[in-house]
């Protein structure tokens, strides 16, 4: 594994809604390859953020102009006083500073993320563009790797007690002559019907559509927005539709949960969750709800698949994984 040392300086736009996996996948990285690394923001929300993550010196902060009139020498300057070799662009950077920065320093490497790509980006040394492979995969000057979208770590610390006490609240647990009943209770997702509920009624299981937030029980909003919580609660999630990167996220933060998925058998499908998932035929109810039902009669088979899929989300997905394949990126160039 590569130990150069490069100098990098990461520029965030306002419109990244995920920057805090960026800033933790960045500290991987760091602690991957001593890589010296400074953040330049323009929104102060961000900084704060960044300054619980990583050093503090490192997270410069710059003052909002009208029309950024005075940002760009702002950003050269700190580039000069560090010393950065590389810039890395993640979120829309105000014009005049990509313009500024691409056109007056000549010994830097610049990496822009773009999340849409419909041409090649001219005039930049390795344009990003985000996939959830985790191979790189260069055509041009772009490369195609990973990005970070789950805090595993969210899930690990996640307090027991806390799920055990909402559940009970939820009805979800309750105690009758000292016996522990559980309800199974299947989360869903789909594009092509909506009698999967009926079904989920028929059969007298507890579920929850996670894309409408509404199931034959109530979760309250604060548990609803509280992504490592709400999947606690979910024993496996049905997936009723075709492949789209719309689904990445939900797809990750269920491998990171524990929480299994019932995914049609498709290639696309196999290829993110391997055996850590269990397949149906895509137009047979019938094999949908036969998988629901091994879950539902079988602890061990619900333990061997989490574990194949917990293997997978270290694999391929952690911020560790990530943070390996942008060194081989950064190093290259």
């Amino acid at each position: 594994m590569s130990k150069s040392h490069k100098k990098i300086a990461i520029l965030i736009g306002d419109n990244v809604h995920n920057y805090s996996h960026w800033l933790s996948m960045f500290q991987y990285l760091r602690q991957l390859s001593s890589h010296s690394i400074h953040y330049i923001v323009w929104n102060s929300e961000i900084a704060d953020t960044a300054r619980a993550i990583v050093d503090i010196d490192s997270v410069h902060l710059l003052s909002h102009t009208m029309f950024y009139l005075n940002d760009y020498k702002e950003v050269r300057k700190l580039l000069q006083q560090y010393m950065i070799d590389t810039t890395i662009e993640i979120g829309t950077i105000p014009k005049i500073i990509q313009w500024n920065i691409k056109n007056h320093t000549s010994l830097q490497k610049i990496i822009t993320l773009h999340y849409q790509i419909k041409n090649p980006i001219i005039g930049y040394d390795t344009t990003i563009a985000p996939s959830n492979t985790p191979k790189i995969y260069h055509q041009d000057n772009m490369a195609y790797i990973p990005y970070p979208q789950v805090n595993y770590q969210e899930f690990l610390e996640l307090d027991t007690q806390k799920v055990l006490n909402i559940k009970q609240e939820l009805g979800l647990v309750h105690y009758r002559e000292h016996i522990i009943y559980r309800e199974f209770v299947v989360g869903y997702i789909t594009t092509q019907s909506e009698y999967i509920s009926d079904y989920l009624d028929k059969l007298q299981l507890m579920w929850y559509n996670i894309q409408t937030g509404q199931g034959n029980f109530t979760i309250p909003y604060e548990v609803q927005s509280t992504i490592p919580v709400l999947y606690e609660l979910l024993d496996c999630i049905v997936i009723h539709s075709e492949y789209t990167e719309e689904l990445d996220e939900y797809i990750i933060s269920a491998m990171a949960s524990g929480t299994i998925l019932v995914v049609p058998r498709t290639q696309e499908y196999q290829s993110l969750l391997g055996k850590g998932a269990l397949y149906y035929q895509q137009d047979s109810m019938n094999e949908l709800f036969a998988c629901i039902d091994i879950l539902r009669k079988s602890e061990a088979k619900k333990k061997e698949i989490r574990q194949y899929a917990s293997e997978q989300f270290q694999r391929k997905y952690s911020y560790q994984s990530i943070a390996q394949i942008w060194n081989k990126v950064i190093t290259k160039i």
